[in-house]
């Protein structure tokens, strides 16, 4: 989904399956200060975007590589 600015908007559940993680670890990192908070939407629905997949990717590439 993207919104009228052309900006990717995802829910939680959309975001982990792009990123490859579970909505845990989603909440896990966000938790932690890894990943920064969503933009609260309408309904109180976190919408998450680009650069919050490109957090998850970099936490994830880390970890690879032993951090």
């Amino acid at each position: 989904m993207t919104t009228d600015a052309g900006e990717m908007s995802l829910t939680v559940d959309e975001l982990a399956a792009r990123a490859g993680v579970t909505v845990r670890t989603v909440r896990f990192y966000g938790s932690k200060g890894l990943l920064p908070p969503p933009v609260i939407g309408p309904r109180r629905v976190g919408r998450y975007g680009a650069r919050h997949l490109a957090r998850l990717a970099l936490i994830e590439e880390l970890q690879r590589q032993g951090m």
